[in-house]
C-alpha cells in the first residue's frame, strides 16, 4: 500500500498487492486491483495470466463466464501475433520424435513429483528425443534430478518470446507440451506463436488456455468425463487412461 501511495501506477507493488488478497481469501478485491493494472497495461500478459487463476478460485463465477475471461486472454494475444512462419519438421515415421516440455517448476515444486515419474519412463524409449525449456533460475536437486532424465535442456527464463521461438524451432521440437497453463512462470504468450506442429496443455493448470494455437489438453475420465466439459475448452480434451500419475517424496 505504501508503494501504491508513492506511485498509483507501479504495476510490480499492484501485482504483489493483488497476490496478497489473493493469499487471504479476497479474490474479489483482488481481481479488481488486476482489473484496474490491465486497463492501463493490457499487454501485461503476466498479470493476466493471475487474474485468470484468481478467477477459477473465485465462487459464483459460471463456467460459462469463466471460459470466456480465458477466451478474451486468448484473442488478446492472437490480435497481437504474428502468423506463424511455416514450420521445417520432417514426415520421417522412422526418426525420433523430439518432444519438448517448458516450465518454470521443475524444481521442487508439485508438477515435479507428477512430470518426473513420466520423464523417467518416457526417457528410456529409443524412439523419443525429450527436451526441456525451463522458465526459472532457480536450480535445486530435484531440478538436478530431472535433468538426469532428459539429454536436452535448455534454461529460457532469460530468453524473450523471440528468442524462445527460435531456440525451440532449432531444435526442430514435433510435440511441445506446457506444464504451466495460467499459473507463475508461463510462456503461453510464445505458444500462440505456434512454435511446434503439435502444441498441448498438461498438469499445470486445471484448465484452458484460451490459445487456438493450443490444439490438446490432456485428461483422464476422472478429471474431466468425457463430453461434459468439451465446450469450455480451446483445445480438444484427450482422455488418457492415467493423466497424473505422482511420485512421493521419499521422506514422505
Amino acid at each position: 500500500d505504501a508503494a501504491l501511495a508513492l506511485d498509483p501506477h507501479h504495476d510490480n507493488a499492484a501485482i504483489t498487492q493483488a497476490l496478497i488478497l489473493q493469499n487471504r481469501g479476497r479474490p474479489a478485491e483482488a481481481v479488481a486491483v488486476y482489473r484496474d493494472l490491465l486497463a492501463r497495461t493490457p499487454d501485461n500478459t503476466d498479470a493476466h495470466s493471475n487474474m485468470l487463476f484468481c478467477l477459477s478460485e473465485m465462487p459464483g463465477l459460471t463456467p460459462g463466464a469463466l471460459f470466456a475471461e480465458h477466451r478474451a486472454y486468448g484473442s488478446l494475444i492472437e490480435q497481437r501475433t504474428a502468423p506463424p512462419a511455416p514450420l521445417d519438421n520432417t514426415p520421417e515415421p522412422e526418426r525420433r520424435l523430439r518432444i519438448g516440455f517448458v516450465s518454470g517448476d521443475l524444481r521442487n515444486h508439485a508438477v515435479a513429483s507428477f512430470i518426473e515419474p513420466v520423464f523417467e519412463r518416457l526417457g528410456q524409449r529409443p524412439g523419443l528425443a525429450l527436451h526441456a525449456y525451463y522458465n526459472h533460475t532457480l536450480h535445486d536437486a530435484v531440478t538436478e534430478r530431472l535433468r538426469g532424465h532428459l539429454p536436452h535442456w535448455r534454461d529460457v527464463a532469460a530468453l524473450d518470446d523471440d528468442e524462445l521461438e527460435r531456440l525451440v524451432r532449432a531444435d526442430g521440437i514435433d510435440i511441445l507440451i506446457d506444464l504451466s497453463g495460467h499459473s507463475a512462470f508461463n510462456r503461453l504468450p510464445a505458444f500462440a506463436r505456434r512454435l511446434a506442429p503439435v502444441q498441448a496443455s498438461w498438469i499445470g493448470y486445471p484448465g484452458t488456455t484460451g490459445l487456438a494455437a493450443m490444439d490438446y489438453y490432456l485428461a483422464d475420465c476422472k478429471f474431466l468425463p468425457h463430453g461434459q466439459y468439451d465446450h469450455l475448452f480451446t483445445e480438444k480434451l484427450v482422455q488418457l487412461p492415467l493423466s497424473l500419475p505422482f511420485e512421493p517424496v521419499t521422506s514422505a
